[in-house]
């Protein structure tokens, strides 16, 4: 006897794993109205088969018994959980039981008070589940109390608190910004950089001064000045004729008239002293060639 062809009064007695359609006027089969369901009324299923049990919120609908996922009370495969236990709720991929109840700061998802299966967004899990640590936006963080606050940096680097980020750590005094830990930059304010980037040398208040410890401490003078406790004052030039001492009995450069001598010790008039429109010296008494016209 084939049971889809039974009618209404004798389909379900008859065929028990059949229910008859007033809709379609024919004995159908449960499962292929209600998948995995063994037996069956028109309003949904009785019984399903073997591993699988009736949804209790939908009736029409058979759940997979086989579930792998903790806490789950009803799954709707044997990964995704469709109804968890009391005091749980399915995670959004419903591939996680989680408790309402989490003591773990900054975590998405518990099983249970104490131990998370999933952090915010950057936080990252310990290996135990026990914490989610924050993933620090500052490549050169070692540590952060949050991902934007660093509180400690990487070995070579520290922290800088004007920009809240760790910098590279810099082994050249007075520098404020390295390329690599031995040049420099940018100095600090009163420093300026050397030719080759490596030293921030102070700027000296005394602009008579050539070197300076610090900007106030001058340690060698100008040409034509003299140290004198710790100050640059010009040089009293003792040797006649001379433009430029170096001090006060040192000559750098005799006027146009005189030459120096070998120790600088002396302007010797040359030859534009005694020899009239001459242009070129000789001698200190000889011309050598006339000014034009001559």
């Amino acid at each position: 006897m084939q049971c889809s062809t039974l009618g209404n009064s004798n389909c379900s007695s008859i065929c028990s794993q059949y229910f008859y359609s007033s809709t379609a006027s024919i004995c159908q089969s449960c499962g292929s109205t209600f998948p995995n369901c063994l037996t069956c009324t028109v309003t949904g299923c009785s019984t399903c088969v073997s591993g699988y049990s009736i949804n209790p919120q939908f009736t029409s609908e058979c759940l997979i018994n086989f579930c792998k996922i903790r806490f789950c009370q009803t799954c709707e495969t044997n990964t995704t959980c469709f109804l968890c236990q009391t005091g749980y709720k399915p995670s959004l991929s419903g591939t996680v039981c989680s408790t309402s109840i989490c003591n773990i700061p900054n975590c998405l998802f518990c099983t249970d008070a104490t131990t998370c299966v999933s952090c915010r967004n950057e936080y990252q899990l310990n290996q135990t589940g026990t914490s989610c640590t924050p993933i620090c936006r500052d490549p050169f963080c070692q540590s952060c109390s949050s991902p934007s606050v660093c509180t400690s940096c990487q070995s070579g680097y520290r922290f800088n608190s004007a920009s809240g980020n760790c910098r590279l750590e810099c082994k050249v005094p007075f520098c404020t910004n390295c390329d690599l830990s031995t040049t420099c930059i940018v100095c600090s304010s009163g420093y300026q950089l050397n030719n080759a980037y490596t030293l921030c040398n102070p700027i000296c208040t005394d602009l008579n001064c050539a070197t300076c410890t610090t900007q106030t401490n001058c340690i060698a003078c100008n040409l034509g000045f003299s140290l004198t406790n710790g100050i640059c004052t010009r040089d009293i030039c003792l040797i006649q004729s001379c433009q430029v001492c170096q001090t006060s009995r040192t000559c750098s450069t005799c006027d146009s008239f005189s030459t120096i001598s070998s120790d600088r010790t002396r302007c010797v008039q040359n030859c534009l002293s005694v020899v009239q429109n001459c242009r070129t010296c000789l001698t200190n008494t000889t011309c050598g060639a006339c000014i034009a016209g001559y």
